[in-house]
Formats: C-alpha cells, sequence, structure tokens
C-alpha cells in the first residue's frame, strides 16, 4: 500500500511539473512571437521613416528583414502590410514588375482589410503612373473611388482616402494633357480636405507645377505665392524651396533674370537639403541673364556640389557659355568637355532605363499602352529617318544636278571657246584677203548680185552703171569712214536720188545702206589690225572712232554682227597670235 501512495505521489509531482513546463514554454514562446512583431514593425516603421528622407537603399534594406521576419509570423494583416512595405521598396529600386506582383497578393486577398488594400491598390496606381500607363493607373484610382463611395463616406478617414484619390487622378490627367480635367479632380480633392492647410497646400502646389507646364507663367506664380503664404502661416518650411524653385524657374522662361535671383535666393534661406542643385543653378542662370557672369559661375559651382549627373549636364552647358561670354576659352572648353562627358553618361544611363523598361513592358501583359506609344515614337522616329533619308536624297540629286550643270556650263563654254577661235579663224581670212586685195569682196558680191537683179530694176542700165562705178570709187576713197556720212549726202554725192541708190545696194548687196556702211568700216577695221601693228595697241574707243562710227557701243554692235566676235576678243586674240610668233 505505501508503495502504491508513494508511486501516485510521484505520478502526482510529475504531472504538476510536466504542466508547469508546457505553462512556461507557452509563456516564452509568446514572448518571442511578441518580440518578433515588435521586430518586423520597427522593420516597417524604419522603412518608412529612411523612405521619407530618401534614403531609399536603407528602406530597402529594412524592407528585405521585414520580408524575411514575416515568413515565421502567422498574422495576415501583419504580412500584408509587410508584402504592401516590401512592394513600394521594389518600387524604390524601380523593380516595378516585381513589386507589381506582390502587390496582386493583396489586391486578390477577399479578406484584407479596406484600408490596407487601398494602400495596395494606390501604390499599384503609382506604379503604372511611374510606368506611364496612365489609362492602367486611372482604372486603380476609380477602383479606390467605387470602393469608398460603396460603403460610404462615414468618417475623416474615408475623406482623406478620396482627396489622395482625386488628386492621383488629377495628376493622371495632367500627364496626358487634359488639363481641364486636371484642374476639375483638383478642385474635387479639395472638398475632402476638411479644412487641412497640408491638404489645401498640396492643391495649390499641383496646381503651381501644371501651370507652368503649360507655360502659364503668371498663372503658376500666382499659385504659387499662395503656397508660400499657407506654408508660412502653418511652419510648412518643407515646401517652400520647391516653391521658390517653381517661381524662380517661371522668371527665367519669361526672361526676368533680377525676378529669378531674388526667389532662387530666398529657397537658399535656412535651407541645408532641399532642391539645393535647382536653386543655385537658377541663380546662377539670373546672373546669366544679367549679365553678371562672375556671380552666375559662383552660384553655377555650387550648384555642382549637389546636383546629380542629370543636373550636371545642365550646369556645364551654363557655365561654358558663362566663360565664354567672359572670353575664357580654357574653363569654357573644360566646361563643355564636362558637358560632353555628362551628357554621353545620361544618354546611355537613359537607354539602359529605356531598354530595362521595355523588357518590362513586354513580359507583362497589361502595358500594352506603353508599348503602342514606344511603336508610335519609333515611327515617328522612323519617319524623321525617312524625312532626313529624303533630304539627303535631295541634296544628293541637287548635288548630281548641279555637277551636271556644271559641266553643261564647262562644255557650253569650250564649245562657246571653239567657235569663238572658228569665228576668229574665218574673220582673220577675211581680213587677209583684204589686205592683199582691198575692194575683192565688195566687187565680187557687186557683180554678182547685178546680174541676178538686172531684169528686176526699174532704173536704166546706164544709170545703174554710174552709181556702181560712183561706189566703187567711193570704197577706194573710205567714203564709210565720215561719222556723218548718210543715204542723202552720198546720193548727193552719187548724183542720183535716195530712192536709186537705196534701191541699187539693197537688191544687188542685200543689206540695207546702214549695214552696208557698217560692214565696211569693220572690213576696213579688220584690215588695218592686219596691216597697221600699232592699231591693235589702240582702245576700242579710239578704234571706233577711226572706223567712222559715232559711239563705241555701235561699234561694238557691227563688229559682232559682222564677225560674231567681241572687238575686244578678236583684239586680244590678235595680240596673244602675234607674241606666240
Amino acid at each position: 500500500m505505501k508503495f502504491i501512495r508513494i508511486s501516485f505521489f510521484a505520478i502526482f509531482v510529475t504531472l504538476i511539473c510536466f504542466t508547469s513546463n508546457c505553462q512556461t514554454s507557452q509563456t516564452e514562446n509568446q514572448k518571442v512571437l511578441s518580440s518578433k512583431k515588435e521586430e518586423l514593425k520597427n522593420y516597417i516603421q524604419w522603412t518608412t521613416n529612411y523612405a521619407s528622407q530618401k534614403k531609399f537603399d536603407s528602406a530597402a534594406k529594412y524592407a528585405e528583414k521585414a520580408w524575411n521576419l514575416s515568413e515565421n509570423i502567422s498574422d495576415k494583416e501583419l504580412k500584408a502590410t509587410v508584402i504592401y512595405t516590401n512592394s513600394r521598396a521594389l518600387y524604390w529600386q524601380t523593380k516595378s514588375l516585381e513589386a507589381r506582383k506582390f502587390l496582386n497578393q493583396n489586391i486578390e486577398n477577399k479578406t484584407l482589410s479596406d484600408s490596407l488594400k487601398i494602400k495596395s491598390i494606390r501604390l499599384m496606381g503609382e506604379i503604372y503612373l511611374y510606368e506611364e500607363s496612365f489609362p492602367e493607373a486611372l482604372n486603380q484610382y476609380v477602383s479606390i473611388e467605387k470602393m469608398v463611395r460603396k460603403n460610404g463616406i462615414s468618417n475623416k478617414n474615408d475623406s482623406i482616402v478620396l482627396f489622395k484619390t482625386y488628386l492621383s487622378i488629377g495628376i493622371v490627367h495632367s500627364k496626358v494633357n487634359n488639363i481641364d480635367k486636371a484642374l476639375n479632380y483638383y478642385d474635387k480633392a479639395l472638398l475632402f480636405s476638411n479644412n487641412n492647410p497640408e491638404f489645401e497646400n498640396t492643391i495649390v502646389f499641383f496646381k503651381s507645377v501644371l501651370y507652368e507646364e503649360e507655360n502659364n507663367l503668371r498663372e503658376s506664380i500666382k499659385y504659387s505665392l499662395e503656397g508660400i503664404e499657407i506654408s508660412i502661416k502653418n511652419n510648412f518650411d518643407v515646401w517652400l524651396p520647391s516653391y521658390y524653385k517653381s517661381i524662380s524657374n517661371c522668371y527665367l522662361k519669361l526672361g526676368i533674370g533680377d525676378s529669378a535671383i531674388y526667389y532662387g535666393k530666398k529657397g537658399l534661406v535656412d535651407n541645408k537639403d532641399c532642391q539645393l542643385e535647382f536653386l543655385y543653378n537658377n541663380v546662377g542662370k539670373g546672373y546669366l541673364l544679367s549679365n553678371n557672369n562672375k556671380n552666375a559661375i559662383n552660384y553655377f559651382e555650387k550648384a555642382i556640389n549637389y546636383s546629380s549627373d542629370i543636373q550636371a549636364v545642365e550646369i556645364h552647358k551654363n557655365m561654358r557659355d558663362a566663360y565664354i561670354s567672359m572670353k575664357n576659352y580654357e574653363k569654357a572648353i573644360y566646361h563643355n568637355n564636362e558637358y560632353i562627358k555628362f551628357k554621353s553618361d545620361v544618354d546611355s544611363l537613359q537607354i539602359q532605363q529605356q531598354l530595362f523598361e521595355i523588357t518590362e513592358k513586354y513580359e507583362s501583359e497589361k502595358n500594352k499602352l506603353k508599348i503602342e506609344i514606344l511603336q508610335t515614337k519609333n515611327n515617328h522616329n522612323n519617319f524623321v529617318i525617312r524625312k532626313k533619308n529624303s533630304q539627303l536624297l535631295l541634296i544628293s540629286i541637287s548635288l548630281l544636278l548641279s555637277i551636271a550643270l556644271l559641266l553643261l556650263i564647262v562644255i557650253s563654254y569650250k564649245k562657246q571657246k571653239k567657235q569663238k577661235n572658228l569665228l576668229y579663224l574665218k574673220n582673220r581670212q577675211l581680213a587677209l584677203k583684204l589686205k592683199n586685195n582691198e575692194d575683192t569682196l565688195v566687187y565680187n558680191a557687186t557683180s554678182e548680185n547685178k546680174i541676178k537683179k538686172n531684169e528686176s530694176l526699174n532704173i536704166d542700165t546706164v544709170q545703174r552703171e554710174k552709181i556702181h562705178d560712183f561706189i566703187k570709187e567711193a570704197i577706194l576713197i573710205e567714203f564709210y569712214l565720215d561719222k556723218n556720212i548718210s543715204l542723202s549726202e552720198f546720193a548727193k554725192q552719187a548724183k542720183t536720188n535716195t530712192t536709186y541708190l537705196s534701191k541699187v545696194i539693197n537688191e544687188d548687196y542685200k543689206k540695207s545702206f546702214a549695214v552696208f556702211i557698217n560692214e565696211l568700216r569693220i572690213s576696213n577695221t579688220l584690215k588695218k589690225l592686219e596691216l597697221i601693228p600699232e592699231y591693235k595697241m589702240l582702245t576700242i574707243e579710239n578704234i571706233s572712232d577711226k572706223a567712222g562710227f559715232s559711239s563705241s557701243s555701235a561699234f561694238y554692235n557691227a563688229f559682232k554682227n559682222f564677225t560674231g566676235l567681241t572687238p575686244s576678243y578678236y583684239v586680244k586674240k590678235r595680240l596673244l597670235q602675234d607674241k606666240a610668233l
């Protein structure tokens, strides 16, 4: 019996100890789980804090820790929060495709709370907006509006959700240049601001940005000044640099350098890390507009200390222009090289980013619009290339035509030169004949034509012979060298009337009296150019005067008509020929 009592007592003690151990173990497990949950919440909070400070690498690091720790947590809502946080971290790292895959887990989770689902949908819309997939972004925000409207606006949080939703819809419309719709949704958002100064300030800011992008600069300045007033009144100091930068931008676009400098400097007051590269750059550009290159360079150098590679491209370009204005070409060349280097790096980075984004787009069935936009851009680029090719072709054709025209001109010139040379030789032969027998040409022409025309004349043969004899004698005494000789004067000398004389010359010599006289004068000139060496040394005006012409222009025309050459060309050619001999 005693043994049995001892056995039961031992079993009882053992049971008590086991139960105590189990309770202790359960308590310890609960403590560990609670500790892990607390740690997880800390990671989520730290992720958010680092993100708000734009320290995205640190934020991504703690988001990853939260994700790894959440695998041992059974709390579905907390795990969904981790999914949301991790998706946002991936988005900050521009891993938008992965971020959307995680977010879909929350969006498709029917047991998830509305508040977390709305946050997940809003982030999805933000990612689509970043990817410029505007219809998809709009669909996300509209679905949030429907959720809130369906459940009814029952509290302040619902108003805040609608405020953020309408603001986001307005931003989407501004991106696709639906300005009126954007402004309409900004005003809708304002209805749900609950007179919250920060919300009102946000709307004012986006309106100022919208008007600036639309180059409605005066309206943008108006809203920025309103935003500054709200910010100062409510100690929203973080907004001030952005407003001052916006106003400075507007005045730069308006070409008002002093105002750009003033507001740029206002933005720099008590500002250690917000928009510094833009504000310093804007002040520099303001000084550049005011032709104060020294101060401009001073502010550009400060801007460089805070600038990204993208901003550095513009700053180095501005510094180059400033040094050129100062005629400091050595530094201008340096900053031009820096500008080229940074621009090349940025362009390369942008191309890599575009390639990465395109790859992501093709992997996602929901990004057809982006592909269409890229195709449109590609088509435009192809059009530009085709246009340039057409221009090059046109230039090539024009060049070929120019070359062909030049060849034609050369060929024509050579042909004309050859013809001139032939004409020269022909006239030279004529001149040599005249030199040997001064009246042979006139006499032969007269005899031939007299035989042909005798039958048609109403002049008796005796009278006709007398006129011919007179003309022959007159030619021998060079009557045509008289500048005052006329048909009537010549008729008097021939003792006949002008009608008979003119008829004989017209029918027998086949030319008018004026042409007849001029050809005799030109023939005489050709003969003298052969007979008298000094004759070739005279001016055209002197030769014209000696040939019996009243003006050098009349001589020029007569010589050209008779020989086919200009007198200056013929004389020059004769001189060259004499030198060659």
